[in-house]
């Protein structure tokens, strides 16, 4: 089993998400629309052909908000089989990819001389002396 790009899986997962952050407002707002277009159709002060007309005008909202939650459900899918493959580890990885898994690069972290413990500025060694 080849081993995956987990760079470009990274990737790949931070995209879908931003798509279904997208996606999950632009159903928040069809959601609104439709509320106002029903009040609208059951406004008695409204004629029979503007009703028709909000009715259609909802219908075409229904089905955009449809076909949105589809797509964001499908987004969900692929963002969850690719966490799934991201960390599926078929052969031992290098360091820069575990620095892609890790809060901070290991190049960042040094460790204090001769220490086991440290203090902002001041390094004390094994012996308790200011290193």
């Amino acid at each position: 089993m080849a081993k995956p790009d987990y760079a470009a899986l990274l990737a790949s997962i931070a995209q879908k998400d931003q798509e279904i952050k997208t996606l999950t407002q632009e159903i928040t707002t069809l959601d609104a629309e439709i509320a106002t277009l029903e009040s609208e159709i059951n406004d008695p002060t409204k004629s029979i052909s503007e009703k028709n007309a909000k009715t259609v005008e909802k219908n075409a909202k229904v089905a955009t908000k449809t076909t949105k939650t589809a797509t964001k459900s499908t987004k969900e899918e692929e963002k969850t089989t690719d966490t799934a493959a991201c960390y599926n580890f078929p052969e031992p990885i290098t360091k820069a990819e575990e620095n892609l898994f890790n809060y901070v690069s290991e190049d960042y972290i040094a460790d204090n001389p001769g220490t086991t413990t440290s203090y902002v500025g001041k390094y004390y060694g094994e012996d308790g002396a200011l290193q």
